[in-house]
């Protein structure tokens, strides 16, 4: 399955399983797409709005990987792949300790991403 292929049916799952996805949903999102392709999870701030977001970063391709930036209103695409110099992203330390914490307090028994494998 090629990549492309796995990150749509990916979203497409989250969209059935979460309700309101993908509003509120980075940190999940990001620990489900971390967990079935290997990608590291990030935590930072979404510029644009200056809020905090949780997304994915690719070490092969070395590029930003989003499955949840459309819950900000300027954004509408369902799949968001950036460099890492880019305008709408900015990835900080102390962001990428709290995605991970938020997502393991999810994840603790809450979610079942079996459906997703």
């Amino acid at each position: 399955m090629s990549l492309d292929f796995k990150l749509k049916v990916i979203r497409e799952e989250l969209e059935e399983k979460i309700d309101g996805f993908p509003i509120n949903a980075c940190h999940i999102t990001t620990r489900i797409v971390s967990k079935l392709t290997g990608f590291e999870e990030v935590g930072g701030v979404y510029l644009p709005s200056k809020l905090f977001h949780a997304w994915n970063y690719d070490p092969v391709n070395k590029v930003y990987v989003d499955l949840s930036m459309d819950q900000f209103r300027d954004c509408t695409d369902r799949i968001v792949v950036l460099s890492m110099n880019n305008y709408l992203l900015k990835k900080t330390d102390s962001g990428t300790k709290f995605q991970r914490k938020m997502s393991d307090n999810l994840l603790g028994g809450f979610y079942d991403i079996s459906f997703l494998r």
